[in-house]
């Protein structure tokens, strides 16, 4: 019998698991109150890049069920009600789940499918477990003995960030090479490498970093920042394969003084110039840099981009030239009209930071180019009509307000959680200015079929 009790507590409570590479050690302690309350994992510090919180969600068998009940529990009151008896019902989670599955992803599709909903467990709720709900993190070093720890995980990981690089500055893993301006001297550059140090392998994700005159092969703890990293890394590179040919177009950009002049009081001519690089490479080269780990493959985009930078150049100067004409007769327009309201002037000047230069990633989108000038129109008409219909336009800026700060909300949930922001919701923000023009302009048409209702059912269906 204490065998087999043994063998149980071993189920339900392991003191270890392995993820990827790592060795994580399990500690309980079972005691309200206590810093250490329920489970705490031990990562080694060269290892706290690799951990999301997604891989600890399911906790261990024996802590599983009072997490799930805790969630149910706190369900809104119309959808606790349509999952039954709360023990059962948590049976029937527990039964079904797959603990390979993400857990938020798991417990949202049992409570729509229980409820009928679009319910989502998001990391609201999940902050609002009880502490020993949620996985303590304790960082450690090489001799086991704790550096940091706490219950945010992207807390500890940003607080010991500059550890981590010094660990892995002080690893050479035979890969690292400095100062290039061409391609490294290898073919391919692996997408990570590893060192044994101690038991412990320690793994590096390699990328081309950018030092503005030239980059280096260097060694990241975490790969997304190492995606970044050889994105721009890539974009310099080329940037110095190109450079007789930058420096020409930066010294006299294709009728550079007709948009430069008008859009003057906006934005620096010599930023302008810089921003008018940036973006011509950003639109060769960000779709594939994060790509390009092959001396081939850099090859192909080389000779690619010297194709297509003078003829990108051509299209941004053009589109250019009429988002300055139409900027120049908004300013015109805005100078007759004393007095608009704040409020009206406030939520131009915002929708212009959008629509003007300096345009950068990800919310920019070289093809939208071509409809900035009928966008910047839109505003035209819009406060030479103000006068006559402000009423309505007070209540079309409300109804855009409401699904524009819907969608700040949920971009920034993005941002301050490090993930990128969807393209499904760059494009939203797209949208919202062609609702713009369906709203204040309607003579000059949109691409294509736009209403609020359509807009309220196209959140619903990004959100869900």
């Amino acid at each position: 019998m204490q065998r087999e009790a043994l063998q149980v507590d071993e189920i339900q409570y392991p003191e270890k698991k392995f993820l990827q590479h790592l060795e994580l050690n399990f500690h309980y302690h079972f005691q309200p109150g206590h810093p250490r309350d329920g489970l705490s994992v031990e990562i080694p510090l060269s290892g706290i890049s690799q951990i999301k919180a997604e891989d600890l969600a399911w906790l261990v068998p024996g802590m599983i069920r009072e997490k799930v009940t805790f969630l149910i529990k706190n369900l809104p009151k119309n959808l606790r009600g349509q999952c039954g008896h709360l023990q059962e019902a948590v049976t029937d989670f527990l039964t079904d789940a797959d603990n390979e599955e993400d857990f938020a992803e798991a417990f949202t599709k049992f409570i729509r499918r229980k409820t009928n909903s679009k319910f989502r467990l998001n990391e609201k709720s999940l902050k609002n477990l009880p502490e020993h709900l949620m996985v303590n993190y304790v960082i450690v070093d090489e001799n086991n003995i704790p550096l940091d720890e706490g219950r945010d995980l992207l807390l500890l990981q940003k607080k010991n960030k500059d550890k981590v690089v010094e660990v892995l500055e002080e690893i050479s893993f035979g890969i690292e090479q400095l100062e290039l301006e061409c391609w490294p001297n290898l073919q391919i550059i692996p997408d990570k490498v590893e060192k044994k140090i101690n038991d412990t392998i320690i793994v590096g994700y390699p990328a081309l970093v950018d030092r503005e005159s030239h980059v280096d092969l260097f060694v990241a703890d975490d790969k997304a920042e190492a995606d970044d990293l050889h994105q721009e890394g890539i974009k310099r590179l080329i940037k110095i394969q190109l450079k007789e040919k930058i420096k020409y177009i930066k010294k006299n950009p294709p009728r550079f003084e007709e948009f430069a002049m008008l859009l003057h009081t906006h934005i620096s001519p010599e930023d302008l110039k810089d921003n008018f690089i940036d973006v011509v490479f950003s639109e060769i080269v960000d779709s594939e840099a994060s790509n390009i780990k092959s001396q081939n493959a850099f090859n192909s985009l080389t000779i690619n981009s010297r194709k297509l930078f003078s003829e990108l150049s051509q299209d941004l100067s053009f589109a250019l030239v009429e988002i300055a004409k139409n900027y120049n007769d908004y300013q015109k327009v805005k100078a007759n009209k004393k007095n608009l309201p704040k409020s009206i002037v406030e939520d131009v000047s915002e929708q212009l930071d959008i629509l003007l230069p300096p345009y950068e990633r990800p919310l920019f989108l070289f093809d939208q180019l071509k409809h900035i000038q009928r966008y910047i129109k839109a505003i035209v008409i819009r406060l030479e009509k103000f006068s006559m219909k402000e009423g309505q336009d007070r209540e079309h800026m409300l109804e855009i307000n409401r699904l524009r700060d819907k969608w700040i909300e949920k971009v920034v949930e993005y941002v301050e959680a490090g993930e990128p922001v969807p393209e499904n919701f760059i494009d939203f923000q797209w949208a919202l200015q062609e609702l713009r023009v369906s709203l204040f302009a309607q003579e000059l048409k949109t691409s294509y079929p736009i209403s609020i209702k359509r807009m309220n059912k196209r959140w619903i269906e990004l959100v869900d």
